[in-house]
């Protein structure tokens, strides 16, 4: 069995809306999702694993490490991967790469849980706000 592979989600959140991205690539193009993705093991990691978020949307995240207890790993191309999830807030405004993601937009709750959103950010979302709510 490979070692799992390490996947950065960043929810962020501001005036009760959460900060989607659409994805301007394969796998699940053109899907709404939590910014983040497939973080390198290396030295830059290692001292600021929300590098990978900020890369996205090329601004400061106000995140805390969110205890893993509302949703522990995915499955993702029927690989092992072990998600590290961050919680906060953002300064500035977005701005996209477009190589990874094509827009961004704020959305309400009730708004994000009708989209089909890419990998397993759907149950993310559900499982996040059931652990916000104790």
């Amino acid at each position: 069995m490979k070692a799992p592979q390490i996947v950065v989600v960043s929810i962020i959140v501001k005036d009760d809306k959460f900060l989607l991205v659409k994805r301007a690539r394969e796998p699940f193009k053109d899907y709404w999702g939590f910014i983040g993705g497939l973080a390198v093991m290396n030295e830059k990691f290692s001292s600021d694993p929300l590098q990978v978020s900020r890369d996205e949307v090329k601004c400061d995240l106000q995140c805390e490490f969110v205890n893993s207890k509302f949703y522990d790993y995915s499955f993702r191309e029927k690989d092992l991967s072990l998600c590290l999830f961050f919680y906060g807030q953002i300064k500035g405004t977005p701005v996209i790469s477009p190589k990874y993601i094509s827009d961004y937009k704020w959305f309400s709750l009730e708004e994000a849980q009708k989209l089909d959103l890419s990998f397993e950010h759907n149950e993310i979302l559900e499982k996040f706000s059931e652990f916000m709510s104790e």
